[in-house]
C-alpha cells in the first residue's frame, strides 16, 4: 500500500477567497475608467452584458462562454503580465489557488525572469478590486503549497 499525494508551489493567492464576489458591474465599471486595458476583459463581457444581472453573467461565464472559469483567469493574468507563467490548481479541500510555479532558468518562458513578486503583488492588487469592487491588499499574496489528491493507493 502506498500514499498519493500532489504538491504545487509557487507564488500567488488563495482564489476562493475572491471568486465569490467577482462581479460583472465591477468590471464594466474598471473598464469605463479604463479604457485601454479594455481587451485583456473582453474574455469576461458578453455582447450583452448591460442587460444582463449577476447571476446571469455567473451562468454565461460557467456555460455559455465555454470556457473553464479559473483558466479564463490564468489567461488574463498571463496577457497581462506578458508571460506564460501562471497556474490555477484546487486542493483537497476544495479551494482554488492562482499562482505562478518556480521555473528553472532554462524551462522558464520568455520574460519569466523579469518578474519580480513586486510586480505580482502590483497586479493582483490592481486587478483583483477590478473584479470585486473590493480594495486587496498585497499582504493577500504570497508563497503557497497546493496539495492535493491525498489518498492511499
Amino acid at each position: 500500500m502506498s500514499y498519493h499525494t500532489f504538491i504545487d508551489y509557487g507564488y500567488g493567492i488563495n482564489f476562493s477567497k475572491v471568486a465569490s464576489f467577482i462581479e460583472l458591474e465591477e468590471i464594466l465599471a474598471f473598464v469605463e475608467e479604463h479604457p485601454d486595458e479594455k481587451h485583456f476583459f473582453e474574455r469576461f463581457i458578453p455582447e450583452d452584458a448591460e442587460n444582463m444581472t449577476n447571476e446571469d453573467w455567473i451562468d454565461w461565464m460557467a456555460s455559455g462562454c465555454d470556457c473553464d472559469f479559473y483558466e479564463e483567469f490564468v489567461e488574463f493574468f498571463d496577457e497581462v503580465c506578458g508571460v506564460k507563467a501562471f497556474r490555477a490548481q484546487d486542493d483537497y479541500s476544495g479551494d482554488w489557488f492562482l499562482f505562478i510555479e518556480p521555473f528553472y532558468p532554462w524551462s522558464a518562458p520568455t520574460g519569466y525572469s523579469e518578474l519580480t513578486t513586486e510586480k505580482i503583488d502590483q497586479m493582483f492588487t490592481k486587478y483583483i478590486p477590478a473584479f470585486t469592487g473590493i480594495p486587496f491588499s498585497a499582504d493577500e499574496v504570497g508563497y503557497i503549497e497546493v496539495t492535493k489528491n491525498n489518498e492511499w493507493l
